[in-house]
């Protein structure tokens, strides 16, 4: 579905196992800080849309420049754009 394939990847320069959890925990500190998070995964079809009804920038529809940092990204600015306007996401 994002073209992803490991040989690709690894030509680009993917980072290691050990470079990608490092790279999770500085978004982490990034977005959170010190506060405690209940990690949760969004992966919906309709992301695309609800970004533009929210008025937040969507995240890279090119192969390359789709990662899951990018999509983390969006997936916050959906949070924080439902929260100010008193919508608190349900969780299931």
């Amino acid at each position: 579905m994002n073209a992803f394939d490991v040989d690709r990847w690894r030509e680009l320069g993917a980072l290691t196992p050990a470079a990608r959890i490092d790279s999770l925990r500085a978004f982490h500190r990034r977005v959170a800080g010190d506060r405690t998070v209940l990690l949760v995964a969004f992966n919906s079809w309709t992301g695309t849309e609800l970004a533009r009804r929210l008025g937040v920038a969507d995240e890279p529809h090119v192969a390359e420049q789709h990662t899951g940092i990018t999509g983390a990204m969006l997936n916050v600015r959906l949070y924080q754009a439902l929260r100010a306007r008193g919508m608190t996401p349900v969780i299931e």
